[in-house]
């Protein structure tokens, strides 16, 4: 069962393994953005139970690649532009869905909406967050485009999710949404204190993707779904989970 569960460019984390026919694949440039603990930065190197999972993926097809964090609008964009290039993890929906070739899911996660206002939620409805001061978001996100698509004008886009969760601490922001999984991660990394803030509504429960340049080989995509699948039966998926639930790595602390 799929479990639930940004920033200027970094350096990779993973070295391109051998070089193997341009016929199957030539190297190619994955993106991700700052999204604990899927994929988050510690000491220079890139990790996350996602970076892990792909980085496992794109070694057993024998593709060379470079995992690189991203700002989420830019590495979006670099991936549906440039070939060779990819991009996780990307909520599927239908107006992307010609976007992108797609390797998937990789796991599940549930967009909630927080506050530290007592005045406010929880809704019975959606429509009821229309009159919040302000409601933030992922800049070029599917929240954002979501909301946006309903018509909501309290939007206030950020870069990142940590600056959407440290706004809604000070209560510089009434309500913010974000994932509940990578919301408790980031009480532990960034030091952030969110014992303020509640859940008032749960927006929706998202499948997030691998995905590649549209023109990326069909042959290769479904190799790369059936190995995928694989890892989900052969134990592989099993034990990143686990491990990012009991001993997830995070940065030594300061002396």
């Amino acid at each position: 069962m799929l479990f639930g569960f940004g920033l200027g460019a970094f350096s990779q984390s993973t070295e391109p393994t051998t070089a193997i026919p341009a016929t199957d694949a030539d190297f190619i440039q994955v993106y991700a953005e700052d999204f604990p603990p899927f994929c988050y930065q510690i000491d220079g190197k890139v990790v996350g139970i996602a970076t892990e999972m792909v980085t496992e993926l794109l070694k057993r097809a024998d593709i060379p690649h470079r995992i690189r964090i991203e700002t989420w609008k830019r590495a979006y964009h670099q991936t549906k532009t440039e070939p060779g290039h990819a991009l996780f993890s990307v909520t599927r929906r239908p107006q992307r869905e010609r976007d992108f070739q797609w390797v998937g899911p990789l796991f599940a996660d549930e967009t909630m909406v927080y506050t530290v206002d007592p005045s406010l939620g929880p809704f019975d409805e959606l429509d009821a967050l229309r009159d919040a001061r302000s409601i933030g978001v992922l800049a070029g996100g599917s929240t954002e485009s979501y909301l946006k698509g309903l018509g909501f004008e309290n939007l206030e886009a950020h870069r990142d999710s940590l600056t959407i969760y440290r706004k809604l601490v000070l209560g510089r922001i009434q309500l913010g949404t974000g994932s509940a999984w990578e919301l408790r991660f980031r009480a532990t990394l960034d030091n952030l204190d969110i014992s303020s803030l509640r859940d008032v509504w749960m927006l929706n429960r998202n499948e997030m993707y691998l995905t590649f340049h549209r023109d990326t080989s069909p042959e290769l995509i479904r190799r790369l779904q059936q190995i995928l699948d694989t890892m989900k039966q052969d134990g592989t998926y099993q034990a990143l989970v686990q491990k990012y639930r009991e001993r997830p790595p995070v940065p030594a602390a300061p002396n």
